[in-house]
């Protein structure tokens, strides 16, 4: 029921700042004309941006990172599948580059994703 709620507020929120942004427009026009249209548009747009606008950053964000955390874990099945040794043997493990297991169980070993290594440092000739 949380999970409904949460997606659905985007969409109430939308609805909630068009319907505002058309009800002062409209309350602005019978009050002053198409001055006061203006005047009612820009008031609520601005009211609109103050109030609403940090709630639908975090929105967005939630969005962001949803697709982030997807694309990562994308990422990591197909190295774990890159980097899965062919067969098990002692040409295997000559080609396999990873650090050793330690005695982990072949399958816990590729989910840890690959093994990032250090670089050596060059010194710099101009200092």
């Amino acid at each position: 029921m949380i999970r409904v709620i949460i997606r659905s507020y985007d969409v109430l929120a939308e609805v909630a700042l068009w319907v505002l942004l058309i009800v002062a427009t409209a309350i602005g026009y019978f009050q002053a004309g198409v001055a006061g249209a203006l005047i009612g548009f820009g008031v609520s747009f601005v009211f609109s941006v103050m109030a609403f606008a940090p709630i639908l950053m975090i929105s967005d964000m939630r969005g962001s990172l949803k697709s982030i955390d997807a694309s990562l874990k994308k990422s990591a099945r197909s190295a774990v599948v890159a980097t899965a040794p062919a067969s098990v043997g002692p040409s295997a493990q000559a080609k396999d580059r990873r650090e050793p297991s330690f005695g982990k169980p072949a399958a816990a070993v590729a989910h840890q994703g690959p093994v990032l290594r250090a670089r050596p440092v060059t010194p710099n000739p101009e200092d």
